[in-house]
């Protein structure tokens, strides 16, 4: 879902890369699970004495505007509203008020689209105005033993994350390259949180919405098989490549024609599934497809186009999803709590907070914030 520097070195290699791995569309790990949580990815850094950022308070609650050029000042204003009534409602989620001793809560909030992704990349109404509010567990007590010390933004063991009219952040990155028809691996429905259903990606999301529209619609068979066998024409071996790299190109490539050429009248309106893992001896088709019944297939679909109102303002907000760590059990629940007691203190202490958040978020006010 997001691009780097490397882009434009991987667009060369890319033709040998699809010619050695095509068949394998496995996706990828939740790379994106630290972003999404608000966890650091980097080391500590020093800590800052600042009495107003102690532990066992909140950060200064403020909106941040990206650059985006889709969102009018009235929506920023709208929606910089919004985030506002969203850091009250965590404010108000008792574990949380006060922090517990030792723990800084860092708030972060911004309004419109982030560097890596625009609206331009996805088929639903481009306008509505996109939002995040995260709040992250920082502990300078790790950092600075003194006490009334605060750690710079990024030092959290982890967070939740709050993700408004952005849709696509119910998936892991696109099966294929990034574009408004791109398809997806569905994350598994595994419960519900206070009445709202709880999917599997990372380590638990929830989807809030008075939509009716789908999130998502089911990609076929046919519709997969001829997207994979359309990437690798698209991306054939360069001049300088080898003979047998040009050959293995030209197997695949006639592999996914003969896949989609047998293809049952029944199964190519079928909806598809891919990338499982195949048992000891098994090999899968050319273009990854699998039964719903294999281990860790996901059924593959796309964005629903229609998922916004087209008659609400572009602020409304139409879709809430919240990611955290909700998808635990109340028995690991108890596995948390024991390892919390044998180990006081520090990050180990934010897994509790989590199943906390879970049980005391005013989930039914967050829901009000719908229209």
């Amino acid at each position: 879902m997001r691009g780097t520097r490397f882009d434009f070195l991987l667009r060369g290699v890319a033709p040998i890369l699809w010619m050695l791995v095509a068949g394998s569309t496995a996706p990828p790990n939740a790379a994106l699970a630290q972003a999404r949580s608000g966890r650091a990815a980097g080391p500590p850094q020093s800590a800052i004495a600042d009495p107003a950022h102690a532990p066992g308070s909140w950060t200064k609650f403020a909106v941040y505007r990206m650059k985006d050029d889709t969102v009018a000042d009235a929506g920023f204003r709208a929606m910089s509203a919004t985030l506002q009534r969203i850091d009250a409602i965590f404010r108000h989620v008792p574990s949380l008020g006060p922090p517990p001793e030792g723990v800084l809560i860092g708030v972060h909030a911004t309004v419109g689209s982030y560097p890596t992704w625009t609206p331009a990349q996805f088929p639903y109404r481009r306008d509505v105005v996109p939002a995040r509010y995260s709040v992250g567990f920082l502990h300078p007590g790790l950092f600075c033993s003194q006490g009334n010390c605060r750690v710079d933004q990024g030092e959290a063991s982890g967070g939740v994350g709050v993700y408004i009219n952005t849709p696509h952040m119910a998936f892991e990155r696109p099966l294929a390259e990034r574009k408004p028809d791109a398809m997806y691996g569905a994350p598994r429905r595994i419960g519900t949180v206070a009445g709202f259903p709880l999917y599997d990606l990372d380590d638990g999301i929830v989807v809030l919405t008075k939509r009716e529209q789908p999130l998502w619609i089911p990609v076929t068979q046919e519709e997969w098989v001829r997207s994979k066998l359309r990437e690798g024409q698209q991306n054939p071996p360069p001049s300088y490549a080898s003979a047998e790299i040009r050959e293995r190109y030209r197997s695949n490539i006639a592999k996914l024609e003969q896949e989609l050429a047998v293809l049952p009248p029944r199964e190519r309106t079928a909806p598809a599934y891919c990338c499982f893992t195949a048992a000891l001896g098994e090999k899968s088709p050319p273009s990854g497809r699998s039964n719903p019944t294999d281990l860790q297939a996901r059924p593959v679909v796309r964005l629903n186009k229609d998922l916004f109102d087209p008659h609400l303002d572009p602020s409304a907000v139409q879709i809430i999803i919240v990611s955290g760590w909700f998808k635990w059990t109340d028995a690991v629940n108890e596995q948390v709590k024991a390892y919390e007691h044998a180990h006081p203190g520090g990050p180990a202490a934010d897994l509790a907070l989590f199943a906390a958040i879970r049980k005391e978020l005013d989930w039914k006010a967050l829901s009000e914030l719908l229209q």
